[in-house]
């Protein structure tokens, strides 16, 4: 069995279940219709880096407090940068009109909709990518890798607080 972290995941299950909880835990504060981690003005692309750490904590606790009892295996994954997304629709013209230029021909780490799927479907499918707890990654060379989780993604107690009891 196997349960990946993806951005819409872990939003639906904030929205649903514990959306408070999450931004109560990691010092947000409400504003007049979105809730900011750090209690700042709303910003899409980091609501997304917001969500993404909330998403790397859940899937860590779900797998220490599941995997082992389950088999279940709990991972996040970065497919790489889908930039034709509405992601920076709020950042100036320059910028939105650089950023996938940029992110194909100098990071190449763009990826296409359809790339990150296939991206995700070898998360699932590829039995080297079996381990839990982890978040995989994919080099240049699309080779996957266990990627290091920053510190903030790996406060064990942050993350017991956002998945609650």
């Amino acid at each position: 069995m196997f349960y990946q972290g993806y951005q819409h995941v872990g939003r639906t299950y904030h929205q649903k279940a514990n959306l408070e909880t999450c931004g109560d835990s990691l010092g947000a504060q409400q504003h007049e219709r979105f809730t900011m981690i750090d209690g700042g003005k709303f910003d899409g692309a980091k609501a997304y880096k917001d969500s993404k750490v909330c998403n790397m904590l859940m899937m860590q606790e779900f797998h220490r407090r599941y995997h082992e009892q389950t088999g279940i295996t709990f991972a996040s994954s970065y497919p790489g940068c889908i930039a034709t997304t509405g992601l920076f629709r709020e950042h100036v013209a320059l910028f939105r009109a650089l950023f996938l230029p940029f992110q194909k021909y100098i990071t190449k780490g763009f990826v296409s909709r359809r790339r990150r799927w296939q991206k995700a479907s070898q998360v699932v499918s590829d039995t080297s990518l079996t381990k839990s707890g982890v978040y995989w990654s994919w080099n240049k060379n699309s080779a996957s890798f266990e990627n290091q989780l920053s510190q903030e993604a790996s406060d064990a107690e942050k993350a017991r607080k956002i998945v609650g009891s």
